[in-house]
């Protein structure tokens, strides 16, 4: 038989622990080169091409299109050395991910991991150690151990082709996905005589999930004991108004999941500043008549009030570096270098790439380097190194008129500033009322790593730098 090469789900980021697969671009039996592109997936910043690893025929692909959260590890498909015809068919099918009703499918679980698998009662990995269990033989038959009377059966070796000497007729061959297997085999479960809803009775997740459930129903004979329940999940509106279910992307699950786990864990408190940036907004139009001077068809690079306040942003954590900082459950790491992540809305969800170095780059810098990065996060065209490692977070939504924000922190990181529309309205200079251009600004922050003194100074040295634009233009 000739070589065939694993295609595995990689770890596309630091934090990244699964994916969607969002298509495949070749089919199996396809010939392949090496560092061709075969497929898609998504993360949560952006999509990437997953490569041929070597040159041969995509001999078995085991995970559909479409899959959400498929693990980092997971075997996505085989690349077999050889000519076309000599795909391999190993592997069974891919298992269905959610409720019976779901449709989606996800592969076996890589080495080392259990599928919990949303909706089974938690007596079904109660008590089992995810490291001490071996991965199940791809595309074996199951041999399950009947139950003695009255208690829960014994687990037989997984992938064992002939019973042990003295299991007799306790042994039955079962056909069952591996994942379906497994899944019978933490929670105990005798599949003799269960005609499965795969191809030829094949048992499938969902069979077993159906098993689970009917065996936790109240009054059910043989019913395991009561565990506690699993946190309440928002009920679901009743409403029968028209509506539409927009699927959630990868992009906006996990920002949900981040959000609501940082809202929930960081103490965040808020603080907010004023600046008068009448004085940026001349010198600002200064700079453009000048560059229409200089190339009268115009020049898009001339930066902009978004541009200005994160340079500014950046020399003002420079200046206070407590700010600049993340919290690590064991100490406040201080950084020495500012790497200002701003966000940037997409199609998707809002991905927030960052500015590396931005203490240290000229304003043009930075308004080509944020050309850049928003460019490519609308277009999904972000690398991880585009997005990862961001020290401090900007959010400006005064371009949509919005006169202050409270956001979110995202953590690890201690702060996060938002930076609010330019509005004109009344103010006192000298002891007279005089219009002024007004910029509202605040601070999040967690206050386990910053105090309400180190987090006043850091707004207190942005606003001297935003009403005197000159140290942030030179």
């Amino acid at each position: 038989m000739a070589d065939q090469i694993e295609v595995r789900m990689a770890e596309l980021a630091d934090s990244m622990t699964s994916a969607t697969l969002t298509a495949w671009l070749k089919h199996s039996g396809d010939r392949v080169t090496a560092g061709e592109p075969i497929a898609e997936v998504e993360t949560d910043k952006t999509t990437v091409e997953i490569e041929a690893p070597a040159d041969g025929v995509l001999a078995d692909i085991r995970v559909a299109a479409g899959t959400e959260a498929v693990a980092v590890g997971t075997v996505l498909a085989l690349v077999r050395k050889g000519a076309p015809g000599e795909a391999a068919t190993q592997g069974g099918p891919a298992e269905n991910t959610g409720s019976p009703e779901a449709g989606a499918s996800v592969p076996t679980p890589p080495a080392g991991a259990v599928d919990t698998a949303e909706g089974l009662p938690a007596t079904a990995t109660a008590g089992v150690a995810a490291d001490a269990i071996a991965p199940p033989s791809a595309g074996a038959d199951a041999r399950i151990r009947k139950p003695p009377a009255g208690g829960v059966g014994v687990d037989a070796p997984v992938g064992a082709t002939t019973p042990p000497d003295d299991a007799g007729p306790a042994f039955v061959e079962v056909p069952a996905t591996p994942l379906a297997r497994r899944m019978a085999e933490l929670a105990g479960l005798d599949l003799s005589g269960v005609t499965g809803s795969g191809d030829d009775g094949r048992v499938m997740k969902v069979d077993v999930v159906r098993l689970l459930r009917s065996a936790a129903a109240p009054g059910a004979a043989g019913a395991p004991a009561a565990e506690p329940a699993a946190p309440a999940r928002p009920p679901a509106p009743t409403s029968d108004l028209p509506h539409t279910d927009r699927p959630l992307t990868a992009m906006r699950r996990i920002t949900a999941q981040r959000m609501a786990a940082a809202k929930q864990s960081a103490p965040h408190f808020y603080l907010e500043i004023e600046c008068a940036v009448d004085r940026l907004l001349a010198v600002r139009d200064e700079a453009a008549a000048a560059s229409d001077a200089a190339s009268p068809a115009g020049d898009a690079g001339v930066p902009t009030v978004n541009d200005v306040v994160v340079r500014a942003a950046a020399l003002a954590l420079r200046e206070v570096p407590l700010a600049n900082s993340a919290w690590t459950g064991e100490a406040v790491r201080v950084y020495d270098r500012v790497d200002l992540a701003v966000a940037v809305q997409t199609p998707a969800g809002l991905v927030t790439p960052v500015v590396r170095a931005a203490d240290t780059r000229t304003l043009p810098e930075i308004a080509a380097e944020l050309r850049r990065l928003a460019t490519d996060a609308r277009a999904g065209r972000l690398q991880p190194a585009d997005y990862q490692g961001g020290t401090c977070t900007l959010s400006n939504l005064g371009m949509y008129g919005v006169s202050s924000l409270y956001a979110i922190l995202n953590p690890p990181q201690s702060c996060i500033l938002g930076v609010g529309a330019i509005v004109e309205r009344p103010v006192v200079r000298d002891g007279k009322v005089t219009a002024g251009a007004m910029m509202t600004v605040t601070l999040s922050a967690d206050h386990r790593a910053i105090d309400g003194v180190t987090g006043a100074e850091l707004l207190r040295a942005l606003k001297a730098l935003l009403e005197d634009p000159q140290q942030v233009y030179g």
